[in-house]
């Protein structure tokens, strides 16, 4: 890294040294529970998930037509679910 100028080859190997820390919380490093994608060959499909769960989210904040979501969400995110709003 001494050798690199690059500020986003920079931030790249941060991000696969450290991690990308918590989505929900305050960590700003460690690594998530489930590695079900690499976070930096994997842009285009995260981008796209993101964009179907933001989706999913505006027509059903509740989630009560996706009662399988809930159900994950309540049971991975107990512990922080004081710090969010859930509608």
């Amino acid at each position: 890294m001494e050798q690199i100028n690059d500020g986003f080859k920079i931030a790249d190997e941060d991000l696969i040294l450290r991690g990308p820390g918590d989505y929900i919380g305050s960590q700003q490093s460690g690594f998530i529970k489930y590695k079900i994608a690499d976070m930096i060959t994997d842009g285009a499909i995260i981008r796209k998930a993101r964009k179907l769960a933001t989706d999913i989210i505006d027509k059903d904040p509740n989630l009560e037509n996706h009662v399988l979501i809930k159900k994950r969400v309540m049971i991975d995110y107990r512990d922080r679910l004081n710090i969010i709003k859930l509608n």
